[in-house]
């Protein structure tokens, strides 16, 4: 069948039959290697952004604990210097608080294109939902030092 199908052909078209498959063959690979390329393109950039999400919530966990250890500490034995350490705590927190809730805001999920169990729709829910209880604390935290003139540390900075 194959001799008779190629046999209509003329030699021209046999020729250039014959030297253009090789190139459509090499095409055909050098794109789906380009395709391969850029898949491990994307999965970096979502595993740099998952870092960098870990990062910046283990930053500022680890600040909220100092904040709590110094906090207990006052609490327990207080006096002017843990008072002191605790109010610089307390603006490193802030800062933190601010760093994160900027990054979060930053985030284009869109520009990403992630791909992962948990579809766009989701993550972006989980993402509002972080930036809502960061900016929740943030607010909770003002409240906490416009009320701290008449609260205890006031009179423990005043007594000590």
């Amino acid at each position: 069948m194959f001799k008779k199908l190629a046999c209509d052909f003329s030699i021209r078209t046999r020729l250039k039959t014959f030297l253009l498959l090789p190139w459509c063959i090499i095409l055909f690979l050098g794109i789906n290697h380009a395709s391969d390329y850029l898949d491990a393109i994307k999965q970096a950039r979502q595993a740099n952004l998952s870092i960098a999400i870990s990062s910046q919530v283990t930053k500022l966990i680890y600040e909220l604990q100092k904040e709590r250890g110094l906090s207990s500490g006052v609490i327990d034995k207080a006096n002017s210097t843990k008072l002191v350490e605790l109010q610089k705590q307390r603006e490193k927190t802030d800062l933190d608080i601010k760093h994160y809730i900027d990054f979060i805001q930053r985030i284009e999920l869109t520009y990403l294109q992630l791909k992962s169990i948990a579809n766009q729709d989701m993550i972006k829910i989980e993402l509002q939902k972080s930036l809502t209880r960061a900016s929740e604390l943030a607010h909770e935290r003002k409240k906490v030092d416009a009320y701290k003139s008449n609260s205890y540390f006031f009179l423990l900075l005043w007594v000590y």
